[in-house]
């Protein structure tokens, strides 16, 4: 058996080299504006989660200083001071275990802030990705003129800064 083409296998040839070169620049460009947008979302999620890992050892750290400055002035307390300085420990453990619940609230409050904007993120991109995909189904139903296949691109383009902004 020879391989010969068929006029159908002929004209599937060149329906698909035609689309590419209609819609292969786009696909490309869509595809690396989504990589590029995802780097971007994993780049502001680690720095958030840096910033979020550096509160907490500037906190530790601030509230180790803090204990360790209020046992060295107990300890320079005399014996006649002892019920003072008894209510003032208090006090700080008091203020510490505030300061630590209030500490533990706000970095509560970035990390939902930070999964909140990933998960806005992720919407975005599917979104753009949705809109995509029913433009180049549409096109792949029905020819456009060029026209309205420019104005179609046009308006991809200002959907996808609209939702980066």
């Amino acid at each position: 058996m020879t391989n010969k083409t068929t006029p159908s296998d002929t004209n599937v040839n060149e329906l698909e080299r035609l689309r590419e070169i209609l819609y292969g620049q786009q696909a490309r460009s869509t595809e690396e504006r989504f990589k590029d947008l995802a780097a971007h979302q994993e780049t502001i999620r680690q720095e958030l989660t840096e910033q979020i890992s550096m509160l907490g050892t500037q906190l530790s750290s601030r509230l180790d200083a803090l204990a360790v400055e209020m046992a060295a002035r107990l300890e320079k307390q005399d014996s006649g001071q002892l019920q003072i300085a008894e209510a003032n420990k208090q006090s700080f453990a008091k203020q510490l275990g505030q300061l630590q619940a209030d500490s533990s609230a706000q970095l509560a409050a970035l990390k939902q802030s930070l999964e909140t904007s990933h998960a806005d993120l992720a919407s975005q991109i599917q979104s753009a990705l949705n809109v995509s995909e029913q433009s180049a189904a549409a096109l792949e139903d029905k020819k456009i003129s060029r026209q309205a296949f420019g104005q179609l691109l046009t308006e991809l383009g200002e959907r996808l800064q609209k939702q980066i902004v």
